[in-house]
């Protein structure tokens, strides 16, 4: 996505660059790469970077990371970006770092296992390392700024590391009333363009201005996308199986407070809020199956239960969380 931005929008690139504090390095790159564009000098930086330096349980894979990283520090910026995109495809990640003159691959060189585990560790953190945080652009609101400047209301993520270990499907949708959302851009290209990105690096700046207001100026942003959601039919199963979202304490409560009170958790969360009762489930689908199962209170059992994360070996626990931040 950045290498696209980059194409369409030069200056968008080194307006995210500044944000993420990143200039130096991308600087740098440029100057050891003349050939590479600051686009792909700055998704080379960040594909170098320690993807998840606090990931539970995933002790035994952090010497992958450090080697990756010293290897992608290196090497070619074209060939640090397509070995990670080709995790899968390790004759191709070969072929391509030999064309960018990066020598042997990283990834040609390891076992299959350790590329699911790389790839699962780059997709199991969606704060990121250190020097993310600190920028206030982790992964997860990179994606979200990234779609908005590229105008992509829908972001399907193909293989997102779960925290089990394993990979699903990720459907992110941004899709939000007018003027809360951004205008699509239809894809045609370099000629396409691009949104405000200034605006796009906190899309979702009236989420926080509800937050200053208090409980209820919330709660009736949460009643307004509900309600979105249900005009527009989204998310329908079948033309004669709609699925009606349910989100709250339970079926018991109808105020709109007290549902956007149920689920709201405070930061830094606390056992207190981990006990909280909060449902969510799609009426005529799968999901209605666990209608009775609270989702913090899950989250709460499972960090407890036999010693948390270690319990689950190298592919266990980590928060992955969503672009809004959920």
């Amino acid at each position: 996505m950045i290498e696209r931005l980059g194409e369409r929008n030069a200056t968008a690139v080194s307006v995210l660059t500044a944000a993420l504090r990143l200039g130096g390095q991308v600087d740098a790159c440029q100057t050891a790469h003349a050939r590479a564009s600051a686009g792909l000098c700055l998704a080379a930086t960040l594909a170098a970077m320690h993807p998840c330096p606090k990931a539970g349980g995933a002790a035994e894979i952090m010497a992958l990371a450090k080697n990756w990283t010293a290897w992608a520090r290196s090497s070619a910026p074209q060939a640090v970006v397509d070995a990670l995109a080709l995790l899968g495809d390790p004759q191709a990640a070969a072929r391509g770092a030999r064309a960018h003159g990066g020598g042997a691959s990283f990834v040609a060189r390891l076992l299959p296992a350790a590329r699911f585990a790389l790839h699962w560790l780059f997709g199991i953190c969606g704060i990121g390392p250190p020097a993310l945080r600190q920028s206030g652009l982790g992964w997860d609101a990179q994606l979200a700024t990234l779609a908005c400047a590229l105008g992509h209301k829908t972001v399907v993520l193909a293989a997102s590391a779960n925290d089990n270990g394993l990979l699903h499907q990720e459907f992110v949708d941004f899709d939000v009333p007018e003027p809360l959302g951004w205008a699509a851009i239809p894809d045609e290209g370099a000629a396409s363009g691009t949104n405000d990105m200034q605006r796009c690096l906190r899309p979702f700046q009236w989420a926080e201005r509800d937050r200053e207001a208090g409980l209820r100026a919330e709660a009736r942003r949460h009643e307004q996308l509900r309600a979105s959601l249900r005009s527009s039919a989204k998310f329908m199963l079948g033309p004669s199986e709609p699925c009606a979202l349910r989100f709250g304490p339970n079926r018991s409560t109808s105020d709109a407070v007290g549902r956007f009170k149920a689920c709201r958790v405070p930061r830094p969360r606390s056992p207190t809020s981990d006990a909280k009762a909060c449902y969510a489930w799609c009426e005529g689908g799968m999901s209605q199956a666990y209608s009775a199962a609270s989702l913090l209170q899950v989250r709460s059992i499972k960090a407890t239960r036999g010693g948390g994360s270690r319990r689950h070996g190298s592919m266990a626990l980590g928060r992955k969380r969503n672009a809004n931040g959920v």
